[in-house]
């Protein structure tokens, strides 16, 4: 762990024809894993080494709160989240 190391970020969130599909980006250290967590519950939680997209199955009913967290190896974390009506 440096100061100057960069965290890993989650840019975006989509949710769309029963998939919800997570932008991350990775700092300083490679992705170790990124959960999703969809109104409180791990619906999902999936390793990752690069940025890019990860995308799981979800068939929501009704409004849908998801929070994404990424991990790096170096165990920083970065989290975002959206809500779809």
């Amino acid at each position: 762990h440096k100061c100057d190391d960069i965290p890993p970020i989650v840019t975006n969130i989509e949710y769309s024809s029963k998939k919800i599909t997570a932008k991350v980006s990775k700092g300083t250290h490679g992705l170790q894993t990124v959960q999703f967590i969809v109104n409180g519950e791990q619906v999902d939680s999936m390793a990752a080494s690069d940025s890019g997209d990860y995308t799981i199955n979800y068939d929501g009913k009704n409004k849908i709160d998801i929070v994404v967290n990424v991990t790096d190896s170096a165990l920083y974390t970065g989290t975002a989240s959206r809500s779809f009506n």
